[in-house]
């Protein structure tokens, strides 16, 4: 076994890469999800501005996302008694911060602009939970579509990884910064 994967070291890196992009895209999906859910369905003052932070967050470097989480989670950082700096936990915070406005993105792009249309539900007697339910059932290729897509931008994430978790060996060392 050795022989395949060198040292354990290996073994850790893969392990620490598939708990951090199992863990971040899940989180990321059901916020992406429920915020795009919520952006698609309402209508609230500065909606627009919202889409379009949004949009922007989308094309943040990750490396200046990993930045702005570790000031976050630093000691003495606002969520410094997390103490999440250099740890599993904190690395995950940063992918959840890259990969959520993509999975809201995803969702408003590709939500019920197309064959599915809301406004029939509601005028046959739905109220919105059931609207919401049966918009998830049809949409679950697109849902699809954008968990795979924060999966592989999670995975193949090096420069908020690097600086959030440290690149520390057997502790927090991924497959993209090993």
């Amino acid at each position: 076994f050795s022989k395949v994967f060198g040292t354990f070291g290996v073994i850790d890196s893969i392990r620490v890469t598939l708990v951090m992009s199992f863990w971040s895209t899940l989180i990321a999906s059901m916020l992406g999800i429920f915020l795009g859910l919520v952006l698609e369905q309402t209508k609230f003052p500065g909606k627009k501005l919202v889409v379009r932070v949004n949009r922007t967050l989308m094309g943040a470097p990750p490396v200046v996302i990993g930045l702005l989480t570790y000031m976050l989670l630093r000691k003495k950082g606002p969520f410094g008694a997390l103490r999440w700096v250099f740890t599993i936990k904190g690395m995950v915070a940063a992918q959840v911060l890259i990969i959520t406005p993509i999975a809201v993105e995803l969702y408003i792009q590709i939500g019920p602009h197309g064959a599915f249309d809301p406004g029939v539900c509601q005028e046959m007697g739905a109220d919105r939970h059931q609207t919401a339910r049966l918009l998830l059932r049809e949409m679950k290729n697109e849902i699809y579509f954008a968990v795979v897509s924060g999966y592989g931008r999670s995975i193949s994430e090096v420069g908020a990884v690097f600086l959030v978790g440290g690149n520390i060996k057997n502790s927090t060392r991924t497959m993209t910064t090993a």
